[in-house]
């Protein structure tokens, strides 16, 4: 329960974004236009139900012989005390054509779906603009018919909440890649800016100067990782007075979501307000961060070693069907 309540929030926050609410209209007013378009084709091609009252229908009649039209019917009838119902969709061609639904496997059918099956062939076959509906079985089960739904129209109106749902799930799939790439990314980066940070405040450098220098570093690299967008993006706030470096780095953390650079942005916050030790802070943080890297590269080690397993299954398949080949084709020749 808790996971479709979840479910449905993000579908409204994603519903509530400007970019996708154009979308979704523009899909919405595409679809309208396309059912429109579909009535308005069945309405100008002349072809009418025969009403009988109550909804049934007794015939259909077309203008124009030489056009094929088609009718979608729902015929019932009361067989054994058991109400049977069949959609049927009576194709009329132009010029006598064979439809190609006549059954000859009445064995395999009941009597009611193999004689209805028959009377759609036969009246497919109408070159009359009038056609009237058979009004029983063979066996006198008195038939009824009604008007359809087209399947085109069905489409249409369910096709505009797939798409939107479509839409919704791909937005999903492209946000968690992105949350994904951006773990990954700090995972992989971290270890190494907490050694550079280490090194230059060995050496002699304030935080400040060490941060700005490990910035500019990754700014002149072409192809930047995750990780060292943000560094450069929270230089860059920080330059530019908008704010200090701490609160920069401590928002920039919870909005990538990852629990090692929430960490290593609380130590800072700790050394620049309230100046506790960073060195040996920054030491032990050293240690953790890298037997994490550690583990999640073995993890995605074995992870890797489960998804070749299937096409390596294959490859030895392939290579002994190779091998042994020609041994069971010299035995069968001999």
């Amino acid at each position: 329960m808790n996971r479709v309540i979840k479910e449905l929030r993000a579908f409204l926050l994603f519903i509530r974004d400007e970019q996708n609410r154009k979308t979704i209209i523009m899909i919405i007013i595409s679809v309208i236009l396309l059912t429109s378009v579909s009535m308005l084709k069945s309405l100008m091609s002349g072809a009418k139900y025969i009403s009988a009252g109550n909804g049934t229908v007794q015939g259909v009649i077309r203008d124009d012989t030489d056009e094929t039209v088609s009718f979608p019917l729902k015929v019932e009838a009361d067989i054994d005390g058991k109400k049977k119902t069949k959609d049927v969709t009576l194709t009329i061609r132009g010029d006598n054509k064979e439809t190609g639904e006549k059954t000859d496997h009445k064995d395999e059918r009941t009597l009611f779906e193999t004689e209805i099956s028959e009377m759609i062939s036969r009246l497919s076959e109408e070159c009359s603009k009038r056609i009237m509906f058979p009004s029983s079985l063979s066996d006198g089960t008195e038939l009824i018919w009604r008007k359809g739904s087209s399947s085109t129209e069905l489409i249409l109106v369910f096709i505009a909440p797939f798409l939107i749902w479509l839409l919704y799930i791909n937005g999903e799939r492209k946000k968690r890649e992105l949350i994904r790439n951006k773990i990954s990314s700090v995972e992989r980066d971290l270890p190494a800016f907490n050694d550079q940070l280490l090194l230059m405040m060995g050496s002699g450098l304030i935080f400040r100067e060490a941060f700005m220098r490990i910035a500019e570093g990754y700014r002149k690299r072409s192809k930047r990782s995750c990780f060292e967008d943000a560094i450069v993006e929270i230089e860059d706030e920080t330059r530019n007075g908008v704010a200090d470096i701490v609160s920069v780095m401590t928002r920039k953390a919870e909005s990538m979501g990852v629990s090692q650079f929430s960490r290593l942005a609380g130590i800072i916050r700790d050394n620049q307000l309230k100046g506790y030790d960073i060195s040996g802070k920054l030491k032990s943080e050293a240690e953790i961060l890298w037997d994490l890297r550690k583990r999640n590269a073995e993890e995605r080690g074995r992870l890797a070693e489960t998804r070749l397993t299937m096409p390596l299954a294959l490859l030895l398949l392939v290579l002994v069907l190779v091998t042994a080949a020609p041994a069971i084709i010299q035995v069968e020749g001999g």
